[in-house]
């Protein structure tokens, strides 16, 4: 029996009191296909973004350091890694952490300071008779502080969490990991001057470790500030909190500040057009799908008509749109509508051999990335569906309206030029998944499920639910593949791209008169409710009638 405890202790340890299977290190993720090289350009997929004083690159190989197969929001726990194989003259920032998914996905900045800024503002200085230079853009730790470290006998390994103290001036990037008790080496990150930087929050939770004393708590950082023009740049690490210590939510590290121009490594037109060929994705529509995307064009040939409030009469629209009020509005004073007579009902099932995915092109966290944001029009959104355990019940009118725009988003690094996370949008929310969790429909393209009537994207087929997934109850999302596809890597229209016009580019995509139409695309549908729930409830076998949360509150459980 001692024998077999000890060989066990060779592939088992213990965690939490429970014996915990030693995992094999999750493998390095790749595309499914080589990229090819990319079109000539000028800042775009080089390896490197100059940001101001500091030139920062992307590292994607790690060495783990300390892992744990519990807790976490998957329950399969997460793993901490030193980057490794940094460019020479670069430094590490951070440590990187994931959750344990058997794929490693990850990636981390390094930096270097801007030789190139650096002799520019030493010439400039001489010119001007400056004599006092600024302090060096990144300066080692002065000491680490323990943050936190595994309870004795809790975890088959020893964990320590350092964060980097500094001298004034400066902040820590990210956090150290150990499996001793040593502390590291002063060498073993850099800080940064704080203008250099901007500050962030804490995102999604990636590990936790909680008992009747403390919570330690792991999450990824993100700037502040997103959007189009803000600078703020996620350097890819992660953030610590131990209650014990009294943290109050505040995040000790900061992102790094984009200082020149956010546009620096963005993709020209010819690049665009080989990411759309590369990564475009392939809509699946479900094989009961009635209500099918079209090209905007196609429903304005159709006879889409344009109405404004206490006009007496709608007017057609020209197929290019062209008699759309572009100037800025307010309230409901124009929309959209379908072709009078029987016409309509043709134009609400669209036309899929004209639909195409119109493509926006924008830079993100301070233009280490692109985001290809992909919209579908669709003229007509269908009928909801719910489902009430076993049985399902059709909503009436609920949930049709005209015109229905969705999205997905590509989002690429700007420094490789490889796919990083795609953003499945659905109804009033969305769903961002990595790049090695999504399903391929052929090559690189990403496989996108519409779902039947209400087409939310999403990742894989299925039913997914919105409500009480443990109950059944709720609105249906059905997805499967048919032979109803829409390829954009083949049918697509750049529409938005507009630092290439800042940029004086020659190709630069001209917009649409259409994207410049800031009213409604069709015309606000108030329901009768009460009556729209009468005809349910109608449908409903008498057993599900007689419940009283139907139309009623939810039933209570007393203690």
């Amino acid at each position: 029996m001692k024998a077999l405890r000890n060989a066990l202790s060779l592939r088992w340890g213990r965690s939490d009191g429970v014996l915990e299977a030693l995992q094999s290190p999750p493998q390095p993720f790749c595309l499914p296909f080589p990229l090819s090289d990319w079109p000539s350009g000028t800042g775009f997929a080089r390896g490197h973004l100059n940001i101001g004083e500091l030139v920062v690159a992307e590292v994607t190989h790690f060495e783990e350091v300390w892992s744990t197969n519990k807790g976490g929001p998957n329950k399969k726990g997460a793993s901490f890694y030193k980057p490794i194989n940094i460019p020479t003259g670069y430094h590490c920032l951070g440590y990187y952490c994931q959750p344990k998914t058997g794929t490693l996905d990850g990636w981390v900045l390094v930096a270097k300071e801007n030789d190139e800024f650096l002799q520019n503002r030493a010439a400039n200085e001489t010119c001007t008779n400056v004599i006092e230079s600024s302090i060096a853009p990144l300066a080692s730790p002065t000491d680490y502080k323990l943050v936190w470290s595994t309870p004795q006998g809790k975890f088959n390994r020893e964990g320590f969490f350092w964060l980097p103290c500094t001298s004034d001036g400066y902040v820590p990037m990210g956090f150290v990991v150990t499996n001793t008790g040593d502390k590291p080496a002063t060498s073993e990150v850099m800080c940064v001057r704080i203008d250099l930087t901007d500050a962030c929050r804490t995102a999604d939770r990636i590990w936790s470790f909680e008992s009747r004393k403390m919570m330690f708590t792991v999450s990824n950082v993100y700037p502040c500030k997103t959007g189009l023009d803000e600078r703020g740049i996620v350097v890819g690490t992660f953030s610590c909190c131990n209650s014990i210590a009294g943290a109050n939510g505040d995040v000790p590290i900061a992102c790094l500040k984009n200082s020149t121009s956010v546009y620096a490594a963005m993709p020209n037109a010819n690049q665009i057009d080989a990411l759309m060929l590369n990564y475009g994705p392939v809509f699946y529509f479900h094989p009961d799908e009635i209500y099918f995307p079209s090209s905007v064009t196609w429903f304005f040939e159709q006879g889409a008509l344009l109405y404004k409030k206490d006009a007496e009469k709608a007017e057609k629209l020209t197929c290019d749109g062209c008699n759309l009020p572009v100037e800025k509005l307010e309230g409901e004073e124009y929309w959209l509508g379908l072709p009078d007579g029987e016409v309509a009902e043709i134009v609400k099932k669209g036309n899929l051999a004209s639909a195409k995915g119109y493509v926006q092109v924008k830079p993100m966290l301070g233009g280490i990335f692109t985001d290809l944001v992909i919209w579908i029009y669709y003229p007509f959104n269908g009928p909801s569906t719910a489902k009430l355990g076993m049985v399902d019940v059709p909503l009436g009118k609920i949930g049709e309206h005209v015109s229905d725009w969705e999205h997905v988003t590509l989002r690429i690094s700007n420094l490789s030029g490889h796919l990083k996370r795609v953003y499945f949008a659905q109804h009033s929310g969305g769903l961002w998944v990595n790049a090695s969790e999504v399903e391929y429909a052929h090559a690189n393209n990403v496989a996108v499920y519409s779902s039947r009537s209400g087409h939310a994207s999403y990742p894989y087929p299925g039913l997914v639910l919105q409500g009480d997934t443990l109950v059944g109850v709720g609105i249906r999302n059905d997805t499967a593949r048919s032979a109803h596809v829409l390829e954009t890597a083949k049918n697509y229209e750049v529409v938005s791209a507009k630092y290439l016009h800042l940029l004086g580019a020659n190709n630069a995509p001209k917009e649409p008169t259409w994207l410049l139409y800031a009213c409604e695309w069709g015309p606000r549908i108030r329901y009768d409710l009460r009556a729209e729930l009468d005809k349910v409830l109608d449908q409903l076998p008498q057993r599900l009638k007689k419940k009283n949360y139907w139309l009623g509150d939810e039933r209570v459980r007393h203690h």
